[in-house]
């Protein structure tokens, strides 16, 4: 039984979850409904969004659900169903996340390496979202086909520990093609790049070809720092989850509450901060974004107008 939240660690949960959900709302609104903003990785981003979306809610549900009642899971077959889906994406989301990064470091390498040609990532766009939704579920399966959900003493429970009970060759394979693999395929694919975009030199200025040039090359220079920052902070916020569950289940090493609920609170902060990454590295989200927010204050002032004067109509009503 895990004790209850400290009002300071409710505190920062909820903040972060509402950083989350903020953050990503905002860039699939901005993705979603400008037509500018529709290029192969901004639909890469927004994919990565959804995904973290449902990351977040899994933890900020985790967290409070098993402090506040001991663990405690509600019973029969909606219990049974909650519990699959809970499990489900505790493993999905993190895997197709991690993949999204990879695939998004795929395409900045076929966009600074081949940039007059079109990225196999965009003629089958859909086929490699498809892909690797159905490699993280297939890489989940072993988890959401074991037993979970149980009942002890006429109290229900669904016990996500019990998952990794049995340290096997399935567990390596996953941890390995799920983690390590992208990871090391981003590091190799971003040092061609870097390598790449900052040995050119910024062409010098005298006509329009050059300052283009010289545009298009700061831009893809920012784009991939942006990026790199993004994987960057993945590795910062998801590396103690998987160490945790390395340290616990193959050298016997005891997870205390604490280190749980940090590293629980590590992966929620991903969440939280991704969205803002974007927002501040890009011109066009941080541009779309006041453009938002105008229309919002807008709306918020002829709201308030109406309201004054419906107000006002009345009291000349009962007069």
């Amino acid at each position: 039984m895990r004790p209850p939240l400290h009002s300071l660690v409710f505190v920062g949960f909820s903040t972060v979850f509402l950083a989350s959900l903020f953050g990503n709302s905002v860039i699939i609104h901005i993705i979603r409904t400008d037509n500018s903003m529709r290029t192969t990785t901004n639909y890469l981003i927004i994919n990565q969004a959804c995904a973290d979306l449902l990351i977040s809610f899994a933890e900020i549900t985790g967290v409070f659900y098993y402090s506040s009642t001991g663990s405690v899971w509600i019973g029969g077959i909606l219990g049974l169903i909650f519990c699959k889906m809970f499990v489900a994406i505790q493993f999905i989301s993190p895997n197709f996340s991690v993949w999204i990064l990879g695939i998004i470091a795929l395409d900045r390498f076929y966009a600074v390496t081949r940039p007059l040609r079109l990225s196999p990532i965009s003629q089958h766009f859909k086929k490699i979202i498809f892909s690797c939704w159905a490699w993280s579920i297939a890489f989940s399966s072993n988890y959401l086909v074991k037993q979970t959900f149980k009942n002890v003493k006429g109290y229900y429970y669904c016990d996500v520990t019990t998952l990794f009970d049995d340290w096997n060759t399935f567990n390596n394979i996953s941890l390995t093609l799920n983690v390590f693999l992208p990871l090391s395929l981003m590091a190799v694919l971003y040092t061609i790049v870097c390598l790449r975009l900052w040995s050119r030199e910024v062409p010098g200025e005298g006509n329009n070809q050059n300052e283009e040039q010289a545009a298009a090359l700061k831009l893809a220079r920012k784009v991939t720092l942006m990026m790199i920052i993004v994987v960057v902070l993945y590795v910062i916020c998801w590396l103690p989850v998987y160490m945790s569950v390395l340290l616990r289940f193959v050298d016997r090493v005891q997870v205390t509450d604490s280190l749980f609920l940090l590293t629980n609170f590590l992966t929620l902060c991903y969440t939280g901060i991704n969205p803002y990454v974007y927002l501040t590295f890009s011109q066009n989200f941080r541009s779309r974004f006041r453009e938002l927010f105008k229309k919002f204050c807008r709306k918020l002032k002829i709201s308030n107008v109406i309201d004054s004067f419906r107000s006002q109509s009345v009291e000349l009503e009962q007069i």
